[in-house]
């Protein structure tokens, strides 16, 4: 299994989008700039977040993510993904990626942030 794969399953566990604020998102893009950062500056594939596309269940709130799509660019490519929630639930990670290059996408996700958005 590979560690999109366990990122994924774990995501689907556990996660609970009602939990999800747009906050958190914003947290999660800041974690993923650092991430980003230091992948590059350690020689490997230089990354920036492009653009957020957001949606809630409950949009005067802001609560309840229906939908997110966080895209990355570099200097060959605009506008790749780097992390969606789709709105049936499935979590996609860089699927353009291969295993060095989906690393940053992958670190915060696994650890700290899913905590705070579980059932």
């Amino acid at each position: 299994m590979t560690k999109t794969q366990q990122a994924r399953e774990k995501f689907n566990s556990s996660l609970d989008y009602s939990l999800i604020t747009r906050e958190d998102i914003f947290k999660l893009i800041d974690f993923l700039k650092i991430e980003l950062k230091q992948f590059a500056e350690n020689g490997n594939l230089e990354m920036q977040v492009e653009k957020l596309r957001i949606s809630y269940l409950n949009p005067l709130k802001e609560t309840g993510l229906k939908h997110a799509f966080i895209s990355v660019e570099s200097d060959y490519f605009d506008s790749r993904q780097g992390i969606s929630f789709q709105e049936d639930g499935f979590i996609g990670f860089c699927g353009w990626a291969d295993e060095e290059n989906h690393k940053p996408f992958l670190l915060h996700l696994i650890s700290g942030l899913i905590g705070n958005w579980s059932k």
